[in-house]
């Protein structure tokens, strides 16, 4: 009998997806730095990359996501490594950061002057206008922290970077009697921020962040210009584009409001000594 689930079909106890990359190298670095929690293949061939299946037990998604987080700082751990700083790569990321946020800030002030001078307002454009002086100030809240991060590394001589999985979810997360993590296709060697990130960006609906994020830090706690630069990313607002159906384009819009509270409230309690100091 074959299952399909996602992008995977399952035949007779094996997991086969299809191979996107040079897998073989990417577990050999792992199994160097003592790092347990991945799958070994059964077989990988030109085309596809076969695994044991592993029934997963369920658990809330709380828990998911700690066991989730205490895997991924026991990779960032073990990975860690401590490179001279190279200002041009820090100055390029800088600029296109700073250009990335102006570009997000002109989008949605030639928005705002669309929508206000409109008769009647859609709902999905109440809805965005009830919250554009919340975008702006994010969009602020981003360059102040980017700011804070470039000021912070002219200070050092080395910056840390390590090996990050690079598509955290709770999707990518097995649990049975051990828990791993899976779907590795977009690890790289890259700043620790960025893992927390993108998990940041997949789950931030489902989960009370700040109490996950503490818990991550008493792991694999950031340096200063790490933490600048992690709320520096979580803080730039996606371009919020519109369709026809005003039924979607509200539950879109909806979603994104969403977004910019938690993100607000969530860098607010987190940086309560930079709150008071503004």
């Amino acid at each position: 009998m074959i299952q399909y689930k996602k992008s995977v079909r399952i035949v007779d106890g094996k997991v086969y997806k299809k191979r996107k990359r040079n897998i073989e190298e990417i577990y050999s670095n792992l199994e160097s730095r003592n790092y347990e929690y991945f799958i070994k293949p059964i077989e990988i061939t030109k085309d596809e990359e076969v695994y044991p299946y592993i029934k997963e037990l369920h658990s809330n998604p709380f828990d998911k996501a700690k066991d989730l987080l205490y895997r991924t700082s026991i990779l960032h751990n073990k990975t860690t490594e401590f490179q001279e700083k190279d200002m041009d790569k820090i100055k390029e990321l800088y600029e296109n950061t700073i250009n990335q946020l102006n570009e997000t800030y002109d989008y949605y002030y030639k928005l705002q002057d669309e929508i206000e001078e409109h008769v009647y307002m859609s709902p999905e454009e109440q809805l965005l206008m009830e919250n554009i002086s919340k975008i702006y100030y994010m969009i602020n809240t981003s360059r102040h922290y980017l700011e804070e991060f470039y000021q912070e590394v002219e200070k050092t001589t080395k910056i840390r970077k390590v090996r990050i999985h690079g598509n955290l979810s709770l999707d990518h997360i097995v649990e049975s009697d051990e828990k791993y993590l899976i779907s590795w296709n977009q690890t790289r060697v890259d700043y620790p921020v960025m893992d927390l990130v993108k998990f940041y960006k997949s789950e931030y609906q489902q989960l009370e962040f700040s109490s996950l994020y503490d818990f991550y830090q008493s792991k694999y706690p950031y340096q200063k210009e790490e933490k600048d630069l992690f709320f520096c990313f979580i803080n730039i607002p996606e371009r919020l584009e519109f369709g026809k159906n005003h039924l979607e384009n509200t539950i879109r819009c909806n979603y994104f409001v969403d977004y910019i509270k938690k993100t607000i409230e969530f860098t607010l309690e987190e940086n309560k000594e930079d709150k008071k100091s503004d």
